[in-house]
């Protein structure tokens, strides 16, 4: 059996973080023998990435990188670049050289590198270099929107793993079993405006829904109580560290939700896994947002209070709200290019090596 490491870290107070990356875990964990990096993050976070019993995990990223080549000197081993975002800046460089040397030293015995799911952060900054030489020894490349694939120049581009999750298009509840308007939004970016607040009213006064605001991820937790109060909306707030908790709590309003409004990606990804339309709505453009949608087929569900040459109306935002049909065969359609995606990994991850 070959041996897969793959990284599951990601941010301790983020749902979205645990969710794309248990998408990439569960695709490629049948018929190998895969090990877990977590590091130190906590038992609670682990929660969210439902390792399973056989998933070997490692709490030491110096004794996962060590296990790493120890395996690759005995059988066909491989490493998964961890999904999510990239960023290329002077802190992951060493990172970087690390993870080149490693695909090296993975090909003898018929192994590498590969990276499925991956977004690199605007603005790009100095140190692209040390990002995608590292990932030029790589059997696989595929990022998750068109900027990110234009600014790498090669590797394809495949939806973002968290479309994976979440419930059967089947089982989504109609639209009359649907009384919310679910709002989460960043608590590091600007506040919305007065116009903002008053539209967001206004859409589910129209479409005669209760607004209820979700904490996805625990840091947002002072923004999400001011929306509520000047909303007039609902509180989800941050009710357990238990990742796998929290999400399931989440889910369930995303569930009850005609949309989910954000500017967090995994926000509107999570919700459109369970049925919700995604509205990219918020005081700032939600640049990384839109492009990671577009790669779904999804377009035409970003607005902003900035940067834009008319104010956005109650009326823009309707008709996003009855493209639900629409969104779910978007959906669909990423499952499935998602299901080749794995059957690729599959292939390549199982294939036959010699061990000694």
């Amino acid at each position: 059996m070959n041996r897969v490491f793959v990284s599951g870290v990601g941010q301790y107070d983020n749902i979205g973080d645990t969710v794309l990356r248990r998408g990439l875990i569960d695709a490629v964990r049948p018929g190998v023998d895969l090990h877990v990096l977590v590091a130190d993050l906590t038992a609670d976070y682990q929660s969210g990435l439902q390792l399973a019993e056989t998933d070997t995990v490692y709490t030491s990223v110096s004794a996962w990188h060590r296990a790493m080549m120890t395996s690759a000197l005995r059988r066909r081993t491989w490493v998964l670049h961890s999904a999510g975002e990239a960023i290329a800046d002077l802190h992951s460089a060493p990172e970087r050289a690390l993870l080149f040397t490693e695909a090296l030293l993975l090909r003898p015995r018929g192994g590498g590198a590969m990276q499925t799911g991956v977004g690199i952060r605007k603005p790009v900054g100095k140190y692209k270099l040390p990002l995608l030489a590292s990932l030029r020894p790589a059997k696989l490349v595929t990022w998750r929107d068109q900027w990110s694939q234009s600014v790498a120049g090669f590797g394809s581009v495949t939806p973002d793993w968290g479309y994976a999750e979440g419930a059967a298009i089947e089982t989504f509840r109609d639209t009359p079993d649907r009384p919310l308007l679910s709002i989460t939004l960043r608590g590091d970016r600007a506040h919305p405006s007065d116009s903002w607040i008053a539209n967001v009213k206004s859409l589910a006064e129209r479409e005669g829904l209760r607004l209820t605001v979700v904490t996805q991820v625990q840091s947002d937790t002072a923004r999400s109580e001011t929306l509520a109060e000047e909303l007039g909306a609902d509180l989800l707030t941050w009710e357990t560290d238990n990742h796998f908790g929290q999400e399931t709590l989440v889910r369930e309003a995303y569930a009850r939700s005609r949309a989910v409004i954000s500017d967090r990606v995994h926000a509107l990804i999570i919700g459109l896994t369970e049925g919700a339309v995604p509205l990219a709505y918020a005081a700032d453009v939600p640049e990384k947002a839109a492009r990671t949608l577009e790669t779904a087929g999804i377009t035409g569900v970003a607005f902003s209070e900035r940067n834009a040459s008319t104010p956005t109306s109650v009326d823009d935002l309707v008709g996003v709200l009855h493209r639900d049909t629409e969104m779910r065969e978007h959906l669909r359609s990423a499952r499935e290019r998602l299901g080749d995606l794995t059957s690729t990994l599959r292939r390549i991850l199982q294939a036959k090596g010699s061990d000694r």
